[in-house]
């Protein structure tokens, strides 16, 4: 994100990070965009994501 609110791909154009953070802040919840979201693991692929949670097979979340 540019200093200015601009691209930094493309200085022409508004971050879209920006827009984004301004329209999360307007309804309270700019924090939201600090949450990390994982890639999926196809490497699990078919498990049951309660299961893996219940016997702790996903500490790492």
């Amino acid at each position: 994100m540019g200093g200015d609110g601009g691209c930094e791909v493309y200085p022409q154009m508004r971050c879209v990070w920006v827009t984004a953070f301004e329209r999360a802040d307007s309804q309270g919840r700019a924090g939201d965009l600090l949450r990390l979201q994982l890639p999926i693991d196809h490497r699990i692929w078919g498990q049951s994501s309660w299961i893996r949670y219940w016997q702790r097979q996903d500490e790492d979340l």
